[in-house]
């Protein structure tokens, strides 16, 4: 039967009163039907509910603060301005659920549906969501501060004009996420999809982007200080005219990527693999490079002031117009690379590259003599 059509038995037979209740006396309700009852501002704080039926539900302003979902279904319920503070809810149902304004403060969500579910201006800070479906859900203009999201599947979250803060987003699938005008702080998204995203503009300081793949993704113009792209693929990334002040390229796979006029400094691409890459006119100022491999890199007109290029190894690099002083060549191999500013560099250091030469020595052990 569709819940629709027995919202008014469902009414009749569950009082608000009687539930609110019996909720207070401690009994856990257990398989009944509450869908399409008006519980709006009920106190069901502390209940344990287990395959209960919401759906449709007018819960709005609800007390279920400290609550327990198990198997509980919401679909289609509203529950804007509901307190939900420290609410579990494990397998439970929560399909176009109008959950605006609610209070999520440290709620435990595992294995739940929100699917086209509406959460624009909740309070979700120190909530958790572990293996939900994420699918089409609206998080526009909410601060999400130290939330946490673990296995979870994403599909076409709609984060617009919100403030990540600290937020977990463990193998996250955001290529189809809509996130204009969101800003980010101290993000972990380690392991994220990101290819195809349009994150140009957007404030992403300290942002964790450790494994992840930003195929084609658009940062241009975007503030990425400090940010860690540690073994991360930056295949056609767009990363011109951002701030990358500090930033982390460590083992990263960077190819046919554009970095120009980025403002860089400071920056390490130690053991980065840099293939047909952009890089005219970025400040570098005293980056590393150190073990890098560059291949058609251009590097025309960049700032190198002091940078670390000691191990790398480079062919067919482009370095006319770079500012180079003092810039560190030692150990370095090139092949058919341009230079035009190479004599103020430090070439390489014949006490160092003895000292590197260094090996230790098995000394075999002196028989001792017979006195």
């Amino acid at each position: 039967m569709d819940w629709r059509a027995c919202a008014g038995q469902c009414r009749r037979g569950h009082p608000m009163s009687d539930l609110v209740a019996r909720v207070q006396d401690g009994e856990a309700i257990r398989k009944q039907g509450f869908a399409g009852a008006a519980l709006s501002e009920a106190d069901l704080s502390g209940g344990l509910f287990e395959d209960v039926d919401f759906r449709g539900a007018d819960m709005t302003g609800a007390d279920l603060g400290e609550c327990t979902f198990i198997r509980c279904s919401f679909d289609e319920a509203c529950l804007a301005h509901a307190n939900l503070q420290l609410t579990g809810a494990h397998e439970s149902r929560f399909r176009k659920t109008d959950l605006r304004q609610s209070g999520l403060l440290g709620a435990k969500l595992a294995n739940c549906d929100f699917t086209q579910a509406v959460l624009a201006g909740a309070s979700l800070t120190t909530a958790a969501f572990a293996e939900c479906l994420i699918v089409e859900t609206n998080f526009s203009a909410t601060t999400l501060d130290r939330t946490m999201f673990v296995e979870c599947r994403f599909d076409a979250p709609d984060f617009s004009d919100s403030r990540l803060i600290k937020v977990v987003m463990m193998k996250a699938d955001m290529r189809h996420a809509l996130m204009a005008g969101t800003s980010f702080e101290n993000v972990m998204l380690i392991e994220a999809n990101l290819s195809g995203c349009q994150l140009s503009g957007l404030d992403l300081r300290l942002t964790n982007f450790m494994q992840a793949d930003l195929t084609d993704c658009n940062l241009a113009g975007a503030n990425l200080a400090q940010c860690n792209f540690c073994a991360a693929k930056l295949v056609r990334a767009d990363f011109s005219g951002a701030l990358l002040a500090n930033a982390i390229f460590l083992e990263a796979v960077i190819a046919n990527a554009n970095f120009s006029g980025a403002k860089a400094p400071q920056s390490i691409f130690a053991k980065a693999e840099l293939s047909e890459v952009n890089l005219s006119g970025a400040d570098l100022y005293q980056s590393g490079f150190s073990h890098s491999q560059c291949a058609n890199t251009d590097f025309s007109r960049t700032v190198l002031t002091y940078a670390d290029f000691s191990g790398s190894k480079l062919a067919d690099c482009d370095f006319r117009g770079a500012s180079m002083f003092r810039a560190n060549l030692h150990g370095m191999s090139e092949e058919y690379c341009q230079f035009t500013d190479r004599l103020r560099a430090l070439e390489n250091d014949p006490e160092l590259a003895e000292a590197q030469q260094w090996r230790a020595v098995d000394v075999p052990e002196l028989e001792s003599q017979e006195s």
